[in-house]
């Protein structure tokens, strides 16, 4: 039986969709003859909780965990660096002038994220679980992105079968323009983002555009989108008509042509 790793920030109970596809892909592995190891932020500062989640975990994945310094547990205003992770914050233009200071703290001091004090713990406690546990694949999903890090430190260290999952592309997130990027850490950004792609084995992404985009930079991605379990599904829908959304609705995503369709179609 093949072991695999897998590195993740997120992981319940933490709520919200980051948790929701390796827990998912994690329950499903042992079907395929893969046993799957989960090493996880031990006491973490997750914006939303979800303990039903919890529930959810097959008895046949090993979690384990190590500490994880949250340098915005002694931040002030940590309740602002929540609220990001949720998107619900001011948009750009009407970031107030404490805001757009605040931002631009954290993105020009932290990078690539405030997760980046795991990386030092995690690859040391690896080490000792490496030499001690035979692994075969080590998976590291992000955001948060410095998770990609602790692989890369990882992967230079044992020279393991590596793979790095990208749920959302690392610089072009729209959330990112409102750190007010200087430029030397957007190359930073990049920087960082190049060598995670040209040293992992494989790449993961959920989507064509972002796939189509990332084989421009490495020949080693493939696309895995984002799914469903037709289990979980308990409620009846409207047999005339329904709507579904799979994912979050961030104040700069509001479809204001959509509500003006329904609006149309409701008179």
């Amino acid at each position: 039986m093949k072991k695999v790793l897998i590195i993740t920030y997120y992981w319940p109970p933490a709520g919200g969709p980051g948790v929701q596809r390796w827990l998912k892909f994690a329950n499903n592995l042992p079907n395929f003859d893969i046993k799957p190891y989960v090493l996880t932020p031990k006491k973490p500062n997750y914006a939303i909780i979800d303990r039903s989640l919890e529930n959810e975990i097959s008895s046949k994945i090993n979690v384990i965990s190590c500490p994880i310094f949250e340098i915005s547990d002694f931040l002030p205003f940590k309740n602002y660096f929540n609220s990001l992770r949720t998107g619900n914050i001011s948009q750009i233009s009407d970031q107030s002038f404490f805001e757009k200071i605040l931002f631009f703290l954290r993105g020009n001091l932290f990078i690539p994220d405030l997760k980046i004090f795991w990386r030092k713990k995690s690859f040391q406690f690896l080490k000792k679980f490496l030499q001690k546990n035979h692994i075969d694949t080590i998976i590291t999903t992000g955001p948060p992105h410095s998770v990609h890090l602790i692989g890369l430190d990882i992967k230079r260290e044992f020279d393991i079968n590596w793979i790095a999952d990208f749920r959302d592309p690392w610089i072009m997130l729209n959330s990112n323009m409102k750190f007010h990027f200087l430029s030397k850490t957007r190359s930073k950004h990049l920087k960082f983002r190049n060598m995670v792609l040209q040293n992992a084995n494989k790449v993961i992404v959920t989507s064509e555009k972002l796939k189509n985009y990332y084989d421009k930079l490495t020949g080693n991605v493939v696309k895995i989108t984002n799914g469903y379990e037709r289990i979980n599904i308990k409620y009846d829908l409207d047999k005339n008509f329904t709507i579904t959304h799979v994912g979050s609705l961030y104040p700069d995503r509001n479809p204001e042509i959509l509500w003006e369709v329904l609006e149309n179609m409701c008179v």
